[in-house]
């Protein structure tokens, strides 16, 4: 057995830290967790990303009992 350490640094941002694009994408993340199809674990999960051509994408989690 191989064991591996992963380390991870994490920056926590107010919302008026963040530039205006990145309020669009925390905005947009918000609204998809309204979308979210969460029966069993209750936890509504919305995400949102940037394209390269600046349109807006976004998903949600969507579960089912299979």
């Amino acid at each position: 057995m191989e064991k591996y350490e992963i380390k991870s640094e994490i920056c926590v941002y107010q919302d008026n830290e963040l530039s205006t694009e990145d309020r669009e994408l925390v905005e947009a993340a918000k609204q998809a967790t309204q979308q979210s199809y969460s029966p069993y674990s209750k936890f509504q999960v919305g995400a949102a990303l940037r394209l390269t051509d600046g349109s807006i994408v976004t998903g949600s989690n969507q579960e089912n009992a299979s």
